[in-house]
C-alpha cells in the first residue's frame, strides 16, 4: 500500500504542478493586451527522493517559482530608442510649426507668410518703377509692396516668439509629467525592495518598467540596479532622478525669455539630450535662434541695400535721397522692428 500511496501522491503532486502552470500559461494570454506586461514561466524542480526498503525513490516534481522573462539589455534598449523617437517627435512638430510660418500661403492674411512673394512683389514694382518713374500710382506701388515686406518679415519674427513661448510651456507641462512618474517609480522601488528584494517582483516589476518607459518619452533615463532590487534613475548627463525609494523633483525657470530645467536649483538644461524635453531644448536653444537669426539679417541685408541705393540718388524734386527702410544700427532684431 505504502508504493501505491505513494504513486498517488507523486501523480497528485505532477497534477497540481501542471496546474500552476496552465494557470501561469492562462494567465499570459489573459495578459496578451496589458501594457508593460512580462511574460511569466514557471519553474519545475524536482521534488527530494524517498528511501524504502533501501532503495532511494523519486518523488515528482514541484512549482518552485513563477518568474518573469525579462531582458534587462533589451528593457534598456527599447528605452533608448523611445528616448530617440520622441526627441526626434518633438523635434518635428516644433518645426513643422515654424515651417508653416513661411509658407507661402498662410489662413492668418497675406502679411503673416510667403516672405518670398512679398519680396518678389517688392522687385517687380520696383522694375515697373525703373521703366515708369514719373507715375505717382507705380511710386505709391513700390511703398506698398515695401510695407508688405516689412509687415510680413515683422509678422514671422512675432509668430517665431510664439512658437518659442509654445514650447516654454510644453517643456514645463513636460516637466510636470516627469516628477509624476519619478514619484510612481520611487514608490514602486519601495514596495520591491520590502516584497521581493531576492527574487522577481512580477506585477510590481512591470509596473516599474512601464513608468520607466513613459519616463523616457519626456527625457533621457539611464537605469541603475540597486541592492535588494533596488533602482537608481539618473539622465544620461548624470542628472538624479531618483534614488531607491526618493525621487528628486525638477523645476523650471524661465531665463532670458527660455524655460530652463532645474534639479534641486542646479541648472541641467544643457545636460538633458533626448526624450521630448531633449527635443524641444533643442529646437528652443538651437533652431529658432539660428532661423531668426538669417530672418534678422534677410531684413537688414535688404533694406540696407536698398536705402543705400536711394540715399545715393535724388528724389523727384531733386532733394538728397532718403531712406526707404527703418531699421537698427545692425541686423540684430531687424525683422522685428523694420518698417
Amino acid at each position: 500500500m505504502a508504493g501505491l500511496n505513494q504513486a498517488f501522491g507523486i501523480a497528485n503532486a505532477a497534477l497540481e504542478a501542471d496546474q500552476e502552470a496552465l494557470n501561469t500559461t492562462a494567465n499570459n494570454v489573459g495578459n496578451l493586451n496589458t501594457p508593460g506586461y512580462t511574460r511569466e514561466v514557471a519553474t519545475f524542480q524536482e521534488s527530494d527522493p524517498v528511501t524504502i526498503n533501501g532503495l532511494q525513490l523519486g518523488n515528482g516534481a514541484s512549482v518552485v517559482s513563477i518568474n518573469s522573462q525579462r531582458d534587462r539589455v533589451l528593457e534598456q534598449r527599447i528605452q533608448q530608442q523611445q528616448q530617440a523617437l520622441s526627441a526626434s517627435s518633438s523635434r518635428l512638430n516644433a518645426l513643422n510649426n515654424v515651417a508653416a510660418i513661411f509658407a507661402p500661403t498662410s489662413a492668418t492674411g497675406a502679411n503673416s507668410g510667403g516672405i518670398g512673394d512679398a519680396i518678389n512683389a517688392f522687385f517687380t514694382s520696383v522694375n515697373n518703377l525703373e521703366a515708369h518713374p514719373d507715375d505717382t500710382t507705380v511710386r505709391q506701388s513700390v511703398l506698398t509692396a515695401a510695407g508688405n515686406f516689412a509687415s510680413s518679415i515683422n509678422a514671422a519674427s512675432s509668430q517665431l516668439d510664439r512658437e518659442s513661448g509654445a514650447i516654454n510651456s510644453s517643456v514645463a507641462s513636460d516637466v510636470t509629467a516627469v516628477n509624476s512618474l519619478t514619484k510612481a517609480i520611487a514608490t514602486l522601488n519601495r514596495e520591491i525592495q520590502t516584497s521581493s528584494p531576492n527574487s522577481d517582483a512580477g506585477v510590481l516589476e512591470d509596473q516599474r518598467q512601464q513608468a520607466i518607459l513613459k519616463l523616457s518619452q519626456f527625457i533621457d533615463v539611464v537605469p541603475i540596479t540597486t541592492e535588494n532590487n533596488g533602482l537608481t534613475l539618473t539622465t544620461s548627463g548624470g542628472t538624479l532622478l531618483v534614488s531607491e525609494g526618493t525621487a528628486q523633483q525638477l523645476t523650471t525657470s524661465n531665463i532670458g525669455g527660455l524655460t530652463h530645467v532645474l534639479a534641486g536649483g542646479t541648472d541641467v538644461t544643457s545636460t538633458i539630450q533626448s526624450g521630448s524635453i531633449g527635443g524641444a531644448l533643442g529646437v528652443q536653444s538651437s533652431d529658432i535662434p539660428a532661423i531668426k537669426s538669417a530672418l534678422d539679417n534677410l531684413a537688414y541685408s535688404l533694406g540696407n541695400a536698398v536705402n543705400t541705393v536711394l540715399v545715393s540718388g535724388s528724389d523727384a524734386n531733386g532733394a538728397a535721397g532718403t531712406p526707404l527702410f527703418l531699421l537698427p544700427g545692425s541686423a540684430a532684431g531687424a525683422a522685428a522692428s523694420i518698417a
